[in-house]
């Protein structure tokens, strides 16, 4: 049985609704599936990328995976959950900031070596890096105009990135509890008391 994933692509000039044949796979695992430089797709709907304007249907194509800026799984379902385990490995999240293509793209990034944005694109990111909780704008549209629980970035289409600066878990804890409880510190003009002897 070949099982298909829903998903919203973009490309320079359009967004495409269809089904990926995936075998069982995660999405991000297809794409990055370096034995084949394209998709398997049904049920496809073609759009302008900046409207509701639908260009054409088709039932079943193919698509170069170059051409695609993003990825966004269309089902709110966690694909293949019995890999979901399988495929755990221990990362760091840091807030990021992505210029890809036409989109601006603020979310997570999960690191698992480096902080430095070259190193994590040239050594560490395959060609396809998930961005959980990604938030979308398009620059022709000007304004938010999605929210995913995952984005999935071409690497070779990134323009720009940008990694928030690491944060002094300590510092956030005090920050945290002053937000709370208020500045501990009492100022007051009474003389301070000495110890009698």
């Amino acid at each position: 049985m070949t099982d298909f994933v829903p998903a919203i692509l973009t490309t320079g000039e359009h967004l495409i609704r269809c089904n990926i044949q995936s075998d069982g796979t995660r999405l991000l695992d297809v794409l990055n599936d370096t034995g084949s430089k394209y998709l398997r797709v049904t049920d496809v709907r073609v759009f302008q990328r900046t409207g509701n304007h639908e260009v054409d249907r088709v039932s079943e194509a193919i698509l170069a995976k170059s051409s695609l800026s993003l990825a966004i799984p269309a089902s709110k379902r966690h694909e293949a959950p019995e890999k979901r385990v399988i495929a755990y490995t221990n990362k760091r999240e840091r807030e990021a900031f992505l210029l890809v293509d036409y989109y601006a793209i603020r979310g997570n990034i999960q690191l698992q070596g480096t902080n430095d944005p070259v190193s994590l694109l040239t050594l560490e990111a395959c060609q396809f890096i998930p961005i959980p909780n990604g938030r979308i704008t398009d620059s022709a549209l000007g304004e938010l105009d999605s929210v995913a629980p995952v984005v999935i970035v071409n690497r070779d289409r990134i323009a720009l990135i940008q990694l928030a600066e690491q944060n002094d878990p300590a510092s956030d804890l005090r920050s945290a509890i002053r937000d709370l409880v208020g500045d501990l510190t009492v100022e007051t003009d009474a003389p301070t008391p000495t110890p009698e002897t």
